[in-house]
This record gives C-alpha cells, sequence and structure tokens, in this order.
C-alpha cells in the first residue's frame, strides 16, 4: 500500500465520522489550550513570588 492510498482511507474515515472526528478535534484543541494556559499561569506566578520576595544578603 503505498502513502497516496493511505491517505485516500484517512481522508475518507474522517469524511465517514464527521461528528467523531469534531469531537476529537475539539478535544485535542481545548487540550492544548488547557496546557498553555497552565504553563503561563505557572510562569506568571513564579514571577509574581519571586518579584515580592525581599533581596537577600549573601554578605550576611
Amino acid at each position: 500500500m503505498d502513502i497516496i492510498e493511505s491517505l485516500r482511507m484517512a481522508w475518507r474515515s474522517i469524511r465517514s465520522h464527521r461528528l467523531r472526528s469534531t469531537l476529537t478535534t475539539l478535544g485535542v484543541v481545548i487540550g492544548v489550550g488547557a496546557v498553555i494556559t497552565f504553563v503561563t499561569l505557572g510562569a506568571s506566578l513564579q514571577g509574581a513570588i519571586i518579584g515580592k520576595s525581599p533581596p537577600t544578603n549573601p554578605r550576611r
């Protein structure tokens, strides 16, 4: 089986199961968005916490 035939079979499968394909795509988009959101939130909180901490004096 060559690559063109594989792509045709995949495309037919996607088109014949539209609801499943749409829900899968939506789940991937929501998952990626959630990961990006939580990574950004964590980095922002870390920056805010480090920015509020008093500077340390290493010579003491």
